[in-house]
């Protein structure tokens, strides 16, 4: 089911001299399987609005909607909603707490109330999601692991929810680049495999452009952009002007045209500008 976001609104200490409103009047509709890439300044109010979607905040006012579930009603049913919604913060590793990495992972679904077997098959197959094995590491302690291992066991821990819409606040924070490009991948697959719904928030243009169909561009509380990546990438004068930028292949066709060469605004990978390039050769060999 859709993600339905009208005119949602929330202000921090309300009635109070130092109340602060995050978000305001935001208006989006999130289709079911989409791969959402959510960007903006630090204090634009990605992170406020991303919390609204699995109970963590309410808000002060607007209407939400995810899963079937309305998160505005006063008796709204936030246990089932947190089954359905898994949210992945920035450095998940940090909240690992139990002495074994199958305990850790398993401790979502025990609350469940399921049975041993589930639970086991639900445990291994969340780690195999993350490229780990249960016969390997499952009676390890998390904390024996490399930090990138214990990344990903706590991302287990959150997939063996087996949740419909998956929620990543800066999935990739702090690894080093082919750690990230591992990570990007592992959720590219989920993605694919699971037919779940994404929403990944990301400072970083690149890896936006390289996992979302849909970008949705916050700026001082608001929704200022949502579109295909093309589309919000065209507009990097604008972009830049709220302090972002644009993927590095982006900035390269922009010097290009400022240098006279005709390539189309927007592109946002390498293999885009090869084609494009290569369609071009006859034209500029004649």
């Amino acid at each position: 089911m859709a993600i339905i976001i009208e005119k949602l609104t929330h202000t921090y200490m309300p009635d109070s001299p130092f109340a602060a409103t995050a978000i305001e009047n935001v208006t989006a509709t999130i289709q079911d399987g989409e791969f959402v890439g959510i960007i903006g300044h630090t204090g634009s109010g990605k992170s406020t609005l991303i919390q609204h979607l699995n109970g963590l905040i309410k808000p002060t006012s607007g209407r939400l909607e995810v899963e079937g579930i309305d998160v505005t009603a006063p008796k709204a049913d936030l246990k089932t909603l947190r089954q359905r919604v898994g949210l992945v913060f920035q450095y998940p590793e940090h909240q690992l707490f139990e002495e074994t990495v199958e305990k850790d992972v398993s401790f979502g679904p025990r609350n469940l109330g399921l049975g041993a077997e589930e639970i086991h098959a639900r445990v291994e197959r969340a780690l195999a999601l993350m490229g780990l094995e249960l016969g390997e590491i499952g009676q390890r302690s998390p904390f024996e692991l490399s930090g990138g291992q214990r990344r990903r066991v706590a991302i287990a821990g959150v997939l063996a929810m087996e949740p419909s819409v998956l929620i990543l606040d800066e999935p990739s924070a702090g690894l080093d680049p082919a750690a990230r490009r591992a990570m990007l991948a592992t959720f590219t697959s989920i993605h694919r495999s699971k037919g779940c719904t994404v929403l990944m928030v990301s400072h970083s243009m690149d890896e936006v452009a390289r996992v979302a169909s849909r970008v949705l561009v916050m700026n001082k509380g608001h929704l200022v952009m949502d579109g295909d990546p093309h589309a919000v990438y065209a507009r990097g004068e604008e972009l830049k002007a709220m302090g972002l930028g644009v993927p590095a292949v982006t900035d390269l066709t922009d010097r290009l045209r400022a240098r006279g060469i005709d390539v189309p605004r927007g592109m946002i990978s390498l293999a885009e500008v090869r084609a494009y390039l290569d369609s071009r050769k006859g034209e500029w060999a004649q």
